[in-house]
């Protein structure tokens, strides 16, 4: 068949993705949110209750336990010969196919995900605040109490530099889309595979710099930035500093910022036009 993009074509195969998953999305969506108010609630009974530092991790980890997980389920179908043969003779091109499962799960997924921690957090952190001040009061603190407020997980107001909660978004989408590789790349235990492949992919890298870049670079160090180096002088004359030019600097920060999650995006697409059941 062909090969090219049809938005009519793929305007139906997102049709057919969500008839058959419908149900099961409808599902998790409840789970997940079931799963946030139960944690909610234990913190308020045992632990701090829901205050910032507390809300903050929870939708992190939350995001990335949980993307990931889905992210290694979309194309599960390929695990299975039966369903996998069946996935691939779809009347719809590798590239529709890929575009469908990331629209469900990097833009929907990330979309519901953000609406459930803003519709269960409010009333949570109500009842918390409400609890807390209850126990102040009733161990005679007569201190006034501080409310905790709603946590805004596109910035974090504490951080220096580069916002913290910017950098953990753009990290997630990248391994994300690494499980979302994974899940075209291994048949079976896609999840667990992919967890010990990145692993060791970061192992490797820590690894190499340590071992091999570092060790062939004179005394020194980075100074504000990968591509300046400072080099140490045992004299009494200032350190002499290297640089590359700024446009280096702008386009590796760019790529580690934005380039890991499109490019195992582009690769899982050629992946894919390569399996074979």
């Amino acid at each position: 068949m062909n090969q090219s993009f049809s938005i009519n074509r793929w305007g139906l195969l997102m049709g057919k993705h969500w008839s058959e998953n419908r149900k099961k999305y409808t599902l998790g969506i409840i789970a997940m949110a079931a799963l946030m108010l139960l944690w909610y609630g234990f913190m308020i009974i045992v632990g701090p209750g829901v205050e910032e530092d507390v809300q903050g991790p929870t939708y992190f980890v939350g995001l990335f336990v949980i993307g990931c997980i889905y992210a290694s389920l979309l194309f599960a179908d390929l695990a299975d010969k039966p369903k996998g043969i069946s996935y691939l003779s779809v009347p719809a091109s590798h590239i529709e196919k890929v575009l469908c499962n990331l629209f469900f799960g990097v833009v929907i997924f990330f979309v519901v995900y953000l609406a459930i921690f803003y519709i269960t957090t409010p009333p949570m952190l109500a009842l918390s605040n409400a609890v807390r001040e209850a126990r102040a009061k009733a161990d005679g603190n007569n201190f006034p109490f501080i409310k905790s407020q709603l946590v805004n997980v596109f910035h974090f107001s504490r951080s220096e530099g580069e916002d913290l909660f910017y950098m953990l978004h753009l990290g997630f989408f990248a391994v994300q889309a690494s499980f979302i590789l994974g899940s075209v790349y291994f048949t079976r235990f896609s999840f667990i595979k992919t967890v010990i492949a990145v692993l060791l992919v970061w192992l490797f890298l820590f690894l190499f710099v340590a071992k091999v870049l570092v060790p062939m670079m004179p005394d020194g160090t980075h100074l504000n930035g990968f591509t300046n180096w400072s080099l140490m002088n045992n004299s009494e004359e200032p350190n002499k500093l290297v640089m590359l030019p700024k446009w280096v600097d702008t386009t590796i920060i760019t790529l580690f910022k934005f380039g890991f999650a499109p490019l195992f995006w582009v690769v899982t697409y050629f992946r894919l036009k390569e399996k074979e059941i």
